[in-house]
């Protein structure tokens, strides 16, 4: 500290010598201020710490501006932000139909900065925007520049944050046009998880102009699996949506998908059911025998939801390849269920009675799939117990949602059962 205060000492008498005067009294005050703030370990004076996230101060453009002609955007906020945010970490976003799921649209990014592309939802783009970090701003900027004639939305996600780790709760978007008019189409929809039967949240959206397959609007859905892609030109757009399991933000090999053309004028909704599209049928992965009553079969991928294992498509044989008489396959659901309802037939319990409290909200409903969910088990019941022995079952002709068809089998072994330990039956010698 001595060393710090002689060279600030020099520092001083090197300014008064040139260009600036510092009366005495305030000169040796100074030195008194810094020896004791160099002494004290404590907490340093300023009021109470700050648990305030960055607010935003301005953006440019301004959003909702037309006849832009600027080359980037920046987003300046009222203190220095982390370049190290992570995006998700808050609340909702008011980002519209960017959606504040965790992970965003943004492009490549240079150096240290490359985490804060993430934070931001960019639509449309060819994935090549740089996004700069400037202490109290964060500057986008695509390489080449915006295209002429095109409506923009830029999201920021919720999670920036500032040094200390707060971290803001909500988002914020920007929208303006290179062009002498906003675009104000829109395509909302839902995306499914067909195979799952639900819908997909966080699913990534992307529309593009068939023939122009790198710039695109993107989205993704929100916890119910919907979304929305606002700020569109009316026109012919090739519509994708995908379950994006490794997070890359480009559809890879076993991720489910689906994609549609729209033809859009003011506004169109779509349903999305995504699937794997596998280049091979549905194969036989596992049989088990249930109970003795049954077999139950599962597919590696799914059957198409118009498939169902027949008599002609279904055998069991023998090791001499002689048949074992089986019964009517139905989906692997519905046997548990008849189960379940056998196993509580002699149930006498009442249900319950308590009233349901009709003053809470009801929660806004779910999408719904127009479509049969396909179905990945199965059971074959069978129409006696199977003796102990080796056996193989033959499926044939099973479709999958590709169209593509495939044979398969499995071979089932019945142990005979473990004989009963004699001995624990013997009443012991006194």
């Amino acid at each position: 500290m001595a060393g710090a205060v002689r060279i600030s000492v020099a520092r001083l008498a090197r300014r008064r010598a040139g260009r600036v005067t510092i009366a005495p009294t305030a000169l040796l005050g100074w030195l008194a201020a810094s020896i004791t703030a160099c002494a004290s370990q404590g907490t340093p004076p300023g009021g109470p710490p700050d648990r305030d996230p960055p607010a935003i101060v301005a953006i440019t453009p301004d959003t909702q501006a037309v006849g832009v002609r600027a080359t980037s955007v920046v987003f300046r906020f009222d203190e220095v932000v982390n370049e190290r945010s992570t995006p998700g970490t808050g609340g909702s976003s008011t980002s519209g139909g960017m959606g504040g799921a965790s992970g965003g649209f943004g492009g490549a990014s240079m150096g240290g900065e490359a985490s804060l592309a993430v934070m931001f939802a960019i639509s449309p783009s060819d994935g090549r925007e740089r996004v700069r970090w400037r202490r109290e701003a964060i500057e986008i900027e695509p390489r080449g520049g915006f295209r002429p004639n095109t409506t923009y939305r830029i999201a920021l996600l919720p999670g920036l944050s500032d040094l200390r780790g707060n971290a803001r709760k909500d988002g914020a978007a920007l929208v303006f046009s290179t062009g002498p008019a906003l675009a104000t189409s829109a395509i909302d929809g839902v995306v499914f998880d067909w195979v799952g039967g639900k819908p997909a949240a966080a699913a990534r959206l992307e529309a593009f102009v068939p023939g122009d397959t790198t710039f695109r609007w993107r989205a993704r859905t929100d916890s119910s699996g919907r979304f929305v892609l606002p700020s569109l030109s009316p026109g012919r757009y090739l519509l994708r949506g995908w379950i994006d399991q490794n997070q890359n933000g480009s559809i890879d090999g076993r991720e489910a998908f689906d994609s549609v053309t729209v033809t859009l004028g003011d506004a169109a909704t779509r349903a999305l059911y995504a699937f794997e599209h596998d280049t091979t049928g549905p194969r036989l992965e596992s049989v088990e025998l249930v109970d003795s009553t049954g077999l139950r079969l599962k597919f590696d991928r799914a059957p198409s939801p118009d498939w169902a294992p027949v008599a002609t498509t279904v055998t069991l044989q023998r090791v001499d390849s002689s048949r074992v008489p089986i019964g009517l396959a139905m989906p692997a659901a519905r046997f548990d269920s008849l189960r379940a309802a056998r196993a509580a037939a002699a149930d006498t319990l009442e249900a319950d009675t308590t009233a349901v409290d009709s003053v809470a909200p009801a929660p806004r409903p779910a999408p719904t799939l127009d479509r049969p969910v396909p179905i990945l088990g199965w059971v074959v019941p069978l129409e006696q117990p199977l003796p102990p022995g080796t056996y193989r079952l033959k499926v044939q002709q099973v479709r999958g949602l590709t169209g593509r068809v495939r044979d398969s089998e499995r071979e089932i072994r019945v142990r005979p059962p473990a004989p009963k330990d004699s001995t624990a039956a013997r009443p012991r010698r006194p």
